[in-house]
């Protein structure tokens, strides 16, 4: 059986693996009692940044903490919309709160930080799109440029078509941008005509 000290340094291991944070699930998988942890805590040595979520103090802060930290305590809040647009480079605009898309059938928990603005997608919506965002072992989900230019026509009724107009213009003015890949997540949303009549106006490409 292994020795409190010997959990510990275990767990100071996972800390480094992990980019300086684990979860419970994590630390319970590692056969380790909670209460190892709950003794790092008090020490100063680790601290708890949501229910279920911990960093070791001697971490560096990463780049989008705030991100990083808020999905791994709800690990279905996938970043959308003027937050995603954000992440990008597609807008110079940053919502004062961090917007999420969770799927219909779940509820958000309360938390004190981050602020959050809460979007219900339905599955066929929440599911596609997604991509990885961040450095390993510190990444997170959140939608594609594509997905996100897709959903912020599809929420124009609520957010205006400016967020959805400016992004859409600094992405038709990358290389890299994909029109195919473009109109099919249009077509997931359902906006894919209104898309077709934006692209006329702001390219002359061939649309097809």
């Amino acid at each position: 059986m292994e020795t409190a000290v010997s959990q510990t340094e275990l767990l100071r291991t996972r800390f480094a693996q992990q980019g300086g944070y684990l979860t419970s699930s994590q630390v319970r998988a590692e056969g380790i009692d909670l209460k190892v942890i709950g003794r790092m805590i008090e020490s100063g040595e680790v601290e708890q940044i949501h229910r279920g979520v911990y960093r070791h103090t001697s971490a560096d802060l990463p780049e989008h903490a705030d991100l990083i930290e808020l999905q791994l305590r709800v690990p279905y809040a996938r970043p959308t919309l003027i937050t995603a647009l954000d992440l990008h480079g597609l807008t110079t605009t940053r919502p004062t709160r961090i917007q999420v898309a969770i799927p219909t059938n779940r509820t958000m928990p309360d938390l004190t930080y981050p602020p959050v603005q809460v979007y219900w997608y339905p599955p066929e919506v929440y599911e596609a799109g997604t991509v990885s965002f961040g450095q390993p072992p510190l990444t997170f989900t959140i939608y594609s440029p594509e997905k996100t230019l897709a959903d912020l026509l599809r929420m124009a009724g609520k957010l205006g078509r400016q967020p959805y107009l400016e992004g859409l213009t600094n992405y038709l003015a990358r290389p890299g941008r994909n029109l195919p890949e473009l109109l099919r997540m249009a077509r997931i949303d359902r906006v894919e005509d209104e898309l077709r009549r934006d692209l006329e106006v702001l390219t002359h490409d061939e649309i097809r």
